[in-house]
């Protein structure tokens, strides 16, 4: 039995979901500094995007979880015809469906109070779960480059910039953030601006690497009988 998918309407109704949770997000941020005096409000901490357990998170994890399905869907199909690459898609699944865990449990969250005990690190190193969040980075491209190189070249690219505009958020404003905890706090609305971008950009980072997961096995594996169409309205 074939299963058909329209990759632009899933795609399409995925960015309408992350442009909607962001508004909400924003505008209960302005409702709680602007009318409450930055006093905390259960309805707004559920559509905050910076917060634990609420709509926001859920989306993001279940987002990020369709990926590592996605991906253990190719890395099953690699292994069934011996490619080479087959441990990088494998170990792929395996990390975004620690992402999608992370993102539910912020389980990073838990390494920031003993590197900074140990570091004492200050400014934009407060929050020190970036340092060893960088040097995985590194050693993920390192591990990852000849896998990169023989991606096609279109889907090179978007694996690229779907990486790229993650990171920019995950870790580019988290440390931009870190510096402005550091010297002027969290509970002030140019806190929540900054995690509002964060979070927007790690949600299209993942809706974009989405859409090239969806395009590679409509490219790479008609034999499953699974279509993500791309060419209709």
């Amino acid at each position: 039995m074939n299963l058909n998918f329209s990759t632009k309407k899933v795609i399409r109704l995925l960015v309408v979901i992350v442009i909607i949770l962001t508004l909400l997000s924003l505008i209960g941020q302005l409702y709680k500094y602007f009318l409450f005096e930055g006093n905390d409000r259960y309805l707004v901490d559920l559509i905050n995007v910076d917060k634990e357990k609420n709509f926001p998170t859920w989306f993001a994890s279940l987002n990020i979880l369709f990926c590592s399905i996605l991906l253990f869907i190719i890395s099953s199909v690699k292994r069934k015809t011996r490619d080479s690459f087959f441990y990088h898609w494998f170990t792929l699944s395996i990390i975004f469906l620690l992402m999608a865990t992370d993102e539910i449990m912020q389980l990073h969250e838990q390494v920031i109070t003993p590197i900074r005990g140990l570091l004492n690190t200050t400014g934009y190193l407060y929050i020190t779960w970036v340092i060893p969040g960088i040097l995985f980075g590194i050693l993920f491209l390192v591990v990852y480059l000849k896998f990169l190189i023989h991606l096609p070249r279109q889907i090179k690219v978007l694996f690229i910039m779907s990486g790229l505009i993650y990171v920019s958020g995950a870790i580019g404003f988290e440390i931009i953030g870190s510096n402005h905890i550091y010297y002027y706090g969290q509970n002030n609305i140019s806190y929540a601006l900054l995690t509002a971008g964060e979070e927007f950009l790690e949600m299209s980072g993942i809706l974009l690497f989405t859409y090239t997961l969806l395009k590679y096995i409509n490219i790479e594996f008609p034999q499953l009988g699974i279509y993500f169409r791309g060419n209709d309205s």
